[in-house]
């Protein structure tokens, strides 16, 4: 990390302008990113330096929470170079329009506060219900199955004994969210606790599992083995249609492989492996329906998703369907420039 202390506006200005330094934030600036670096870790970076500086010049005033938190606690988050923090009194974010911070009114207890290097964020229960009530499920979900998988560490041929081991932990975050009250986002807060598990190995699955819950499509099996010869295929999520036979959902393979670093022939020899792996399992007569983030990115397209699925699934599993209100994804916001137009009562 590099500040403007020791040089000019001018040699400053300048080195942005041939790219020897990003600026990040007020008075911060760090060296460009390695080209092979992610998109994630390329935020998460400048995120660490942003709030690097807030905490140099305030000291311990405040504690980085919420989303923030979790992106420095390595948790499935959307990306974002705003910082939330937490503090004890008010005060109005800062008007800086570079520098975005929003600041949340709480006390928060010794225990609930943490070293991320080498600062201070929420503990990572904490940052799980902060998240989960105020995200939307699709990410809330993503959130609270990091959380469980960066604790638990689940093996794939173990998951009893993972979801065993995740049970203590998903009590203690539930104790910590009643301790707050009847408050905003609490309902669907508890519908995230009731469905997280630490067996998801993507956001995407998560994200895709939240979309499916919210109009009442029974709870999927996850991480689902099927044997193809002598290996076995773990499926992202399904449900058992028939004896021996499922209907499942497989994250998008060329997003997953992208984001383990895999370009050019690695990319092309995995997708290849994974069209094989795809023909054995409807050899066997499985239904598959895959996912790709497309699916999750509008109402309509996540309606399609749902209609997909639903038309593969026998009647007997959705006689009992209800819609999940703690699910319950809010519309999309309107393009620039339109605006809601309300009827008038007569």
């Amino acid at each position: 990390m590099f500040r403007n202390s020791t040089a000019g506006p001018l040699l400053l200005r300048r080195a942005q302008e041939v790219g020897t330094l990003i600026r990040v934030g007020r008075d911060t600036y760090i060296e460009p990113h390695d080209a092979e670096l992610p998109q994630w870790d390329r935020v998460r970076a400048e995120v660490l330096a942003r709030c690097a500086t807030l905490q140099r010049r305030s000291g311990d005033s405040f504690v980085v929470s919420h989303m923030t938190a979790a992106l420095i606690h390595g948790l499935w988050v959307p990306t974002s170079t705003t910082v939330h923090v937490t503090q004890p009194h008010s005060r109005t974010s800062t008007p800086w329009s570079f520098d975005p911070v929003v600041r949340h009114r709480r006390e928060l207890r010794p225990e609930e506060v943490t070293m991320v290097g080498g600062i201070r964020v929420t503990s990572l229960a904490r940052t799980v219900v902060d998240c989960i009530t105020a995200l939307p499920p699709v990410w809330g979900l993503a959130v609270a199955d990091s959380a469980l998988r960066a604790i638990v560490r689940p093996e794939r041929s173990k998951p009893e004994e993972a979801l065993e081991r995740a049970a203590p932990i998903l009590k203690e975050w539930r104790a910590l969210l009643e301790a707050r009250g009847p408050k905003r986002g609490l309902i669907r807060a508890r519908a995230i606790l009731d469905a997280a598990s630490p067996l998801p190995e993507s956001p995407g699955e998560s994200r895709s599992r939240a979309v499916l819950l919210a109009p009442g499509l029974p709870m999927p099996l996850l991480q689902i083995p099927v044997k193809l010869g002598d290996t076995t295929a773990w499926c992202d999520f399904g449900w058992l249609i028939a004896p021996g036979r499922y209907l499942l959902g497989e994250f998008d393979g060329a997003v997953k492989y992208r984001l383990d670093g895999l370009t050019g022939i690695a990319l092309s020899n995995k997708l290849s492996e994974e069209k094989q792996r795809e023909d054995g399992l409807r050899r066997l007569r499985h239904r598959i329906e895959r996912v790709v983030n497309a699916d999750l990115s509008t109402a309509d397209r996540r309606a399609q998703m749902v209609d997909r699925m639903v038309a593969k699934l026998p009647a007997q599993l959705l006689v009992n369907c209800v819609p999940r209100p703690g699910f319950a994804i809010a519309p999309d916001p309107l393009p620039p420039g339109r605006k809601l137009v309300r009827r008038r009562r007569r």
